[in-house]
């Protein structure tokens, strides 16, 4: 059976949901299905668990609902800057219960030595995915090695992180 599904986002990038506003979602991870009748595929579709950078609320959503707002690779910049134009420093948020939600958008600048190794471990999940992908294809296209730098950069973002005790 040859399966054709194009991937347009991946683990770490931040999006937007249709139906959602302009909530921002991060993806976690994603699946390809398939409907599969009489030894044929007659439907290739993928679905994306995604996280709310704020909330860190879960839902499930098709490609075709998504919008990219950024790379995986900038996603910890971009949250920075937008903590700081819709939280200045003399405005502080209230963020109990929120850890989830931190870790994943490293809201903190200092994280525990379990939330850089749980970010490095998702990265490097990542990372693999790709290699797969690559190995099923049989060759390494420009976007695949595109992909692999991005997660490259963050891996070397998320390992110059500061971590507490």
């Amino acid at each position: 059976m040859e399966f054709n599904i194009d991937i347009n986002f991946f683990e770490g990038d931040l999006c937007s949901v249709d139906g959602y506003g302009h909530l921002i979602w991060e993806v976690e991870r994603f699946a390809p299905s398939f409907e599969v009748k009489g030894g044929k595929v007659v439907d290739e579709y993928i679905t994306y668990t995604l996280q709310n950078v704020h909330t860190g609320e879960d839902i499930i959503a098709f490609e075709e609902d998504l919008s990219l707002i950024c790379r995986a690779k900038d996603a910890i910049d971009y949250i920075r800057q937008l903590n700081k134009t819709r939280n200045p420093p003399n405005n502080p948020v209230n963020t109990a219960g929120k850890e989830k939600a931190k870790m994943k958008t490293l809201k903190a600048t200092v994280i525990t030595r379990k939330q850089k190794d749980d970010l490095l471990n998702e990265l490097l999940d990542r990372y693999n995915d790709v290699k797969n992908f690559i190995k099923a294809d049989g060759e390494i296209t420009e976007r695949y090695q595109k992909q692999l730098e991005e997660i490259e950069a963050e891996l070397n973002k998320v390992n110059q992180l500061p971590t507490k005790r």
